[in-house]
């Protein structure tokens, strides 16, 4: 069995994560944008453990 294919990063995307973040937090209220390394560490996986990355950006709903 061969391993997962990981996505290639987008260096596009990459360049613009500071504005990604920035936009998000003007449309999402309060700490709903988690944006550290370490604060989105918790969202690197999504229960598969072969299969880890941690998030450009995590954004928390304010309700469910």
């Amino acid at each position: 069995m061969s391993g997962l294919a990981m996505p290639k990063p987008d260096a596009d995307t990459l360049r613009r994560r500071s504005e990604i973040v920035a936009d998000m937090r003007i449309i999402v209220p309060g700490e709903g944008v988690v944006d550290t390394a370490n604060e989105m560490r918790a969202f690197e996986s999504d229960g598969l453990t072969a299969y880890r990355q941690v998030p450009l950006v995590v954004v928390l709903p304010e309700t469910v």
